[in-house]
């Protein structure tokens, strides 16, 4: 299951605060959130990555691409624990 790390700079896209603050969306359905924004953002993005396979655009749970048969791959981010909250790792 995905963490939701960092924040979105995107007006239109909820933070990750915005996001554990929903109702609808809190616990593990958080995480599952996150998918669906990293859907969303993929989609004006589709013809590129069909044409730049393997280079990735940022998502909410990691680094998504295309391989050569067009299927979305993640690399989800790295995380450090500070104390017992994980901190993405720059």
């Amino acid at each position: 299951m995905p963490w939701l790390l960092g924040a979105s700079d995107e007006p239109s896209i909820p933070t990750r605060a915005q996001v554990v603050s929903m109702k609808t969306a809190s616990g593990p359905a958080a995480r599952l959130f996150a998918f669906g924004i990293d859907a969303y953002r993929l989609l004006p993005h589709l013809e590129w990555l069909e044409r730049n396979t393997g280079r990735p655009v940022i998502g909410a749970t990691g680094a998504l691409s295309a391989d050569p048969n067009g299927r979305i791959r993640r690399e989800p981010g790295w995380a450090r624990y500070t104390g017992a909250t994980p901190r993405p790792v720059d």
